[in-house]
């Protein structure tokens, strides 16, 4: 099982099926109905099939394996992928496809403009680091401009998942170490069943600071990137850093790749840290990467000027900021 990034990649005569009817395979049948893109979308598989306002039908798994043709292309849309993906294999189904990095490249508002960025200044790049890989959605998007891709994750609950959404991705390599501003050991804050956090595109959330929500914590080892790097004698070209809070941590860490390589960073702002921000303009030009909703109510532009956006926002800072060397 393969992850899709680019509705190109399957043949124009193909016949779509799309595999979860919620939030996402709602998003993807509008994606692939557009107008301009008009896919042929020959129904929905549910587990239990539901009557829908849609013209389009919906199948059980097992009434779709009776009216399958060989040029069907059956689309996942739901973190649940594992399941739905065992469901089907069970059927002797073997033609689907992982939806969820296609729905985060065109369809989610919180990924759309970090993805241009990446367009616009990373283009080609040797070697890409992926830091809170999560389940590997933004790592097989990586995979697209990379050579290769490590991805550092240290819940390794996560692996699972990890492995079948980058599968087909040349040069992908998960290791399961937490990023810092140290090395040693760390605590990871992993939610109890049934107080996960996750949303349309991502599984469970978990945390080196301590939550405000029942967890457990379990010891993992953290590495700087500065070390690691050096270890393994490499020099990355991008960057992108989600590390839930401690993003400035991970770039303190990252303090001689930056002064000696300058990669393109990608990382998450949540607040400002003047400090490392200061750091970071000596050999970079910072770039605001707003949501959705901070463009429109701050009337700003999806990238722009870091400090012309701080003074339309009132220095509240964006969702996401980029590095670029000068």
């Amino acid at each position: 099982m393969a992850s899709i990034t680019d509705i190109n990649d399957i043949p124009r005569h193909a016949r779509i099926f799309i595999y979860g009817a919620g939030v996402g395979g709602g998003a993807l049948y509008g994606f692939l109905t557009a107008s301009g893109r008009q896919r042929d979308v020959g129904g929905f598989i549910e587990t239990v099939p539901k009557a829908r306002p849609l013209t389009v039908r919906s199948f059980s798994p097992q009434e779709y394996a009776e009216l399958r043709r060989p040029d069907d292309v059956v689309l996942i849309a739901s973190t649940s992928f594992e399941d739905m993906a065992a469901t089907l294999d069970r059927l002797g189904i073997d033609n689907y496809r992982i939806a969820l990095p296609l729905l985060a490249a065109h369809l989610d508002g919180q990924q759309l403009w970090p993805l241009e960025f990446c367009r616009r200044h990373v283009r080609k790049a040797g070697l890409s680091i992926d830091v809170g890989a999560n389940i590997g959605l933004m790592t097989a998007l990586f995979a697209r401009f990379s050579e290769r891709v490590i991805a550092f994750e240290p819940n390794r609950t996560l692996a699972g998942k990890f492995a079948r959404l980058t599968a087909g991705c040349a040069g992908v390599e998960l290791v399961h170490l937490a990023c810092g501003s140290a090395s040693g050991p760390a605590r990871l804050h992993l939610p109890l069943p049934g107080n996960e956090a996750g949303d349309l595109l991502y599984e469970v959330t978990a945390t080196l600071n301590e939550p405000g929500w029942a967890h457990q914590a379990v010891e993992v080892e953290q590495v700087t990137l500065d070390a690691f790097c050096a270890s393994r004698g490499i020099r990355p070209d991008f960057i992108k850093i989600d590390a839930e809070w401690l993003d400035y941590e991970v770039i303190r860490g990252a303090r001689r790749l930056i002064e000696t390589s300058a990669p393109v960073l990608l990382f998450e702002a949540y607040r400002l840290d003047e400090d490392c921000l200061g750091m970071l303009r000596r050999h970079y030009e910072l770039i605001a990467i707003p949501e959705h909703d901070q463009i429109v109510a701050h009337g700003a532009e999806p990238l722009m000027p870091l400090d012309r956006f701080l003074a339309r926002s009132g220095g509240k800072p964006p969702l996401n900021i980029g590095a670029v060397p000068r």
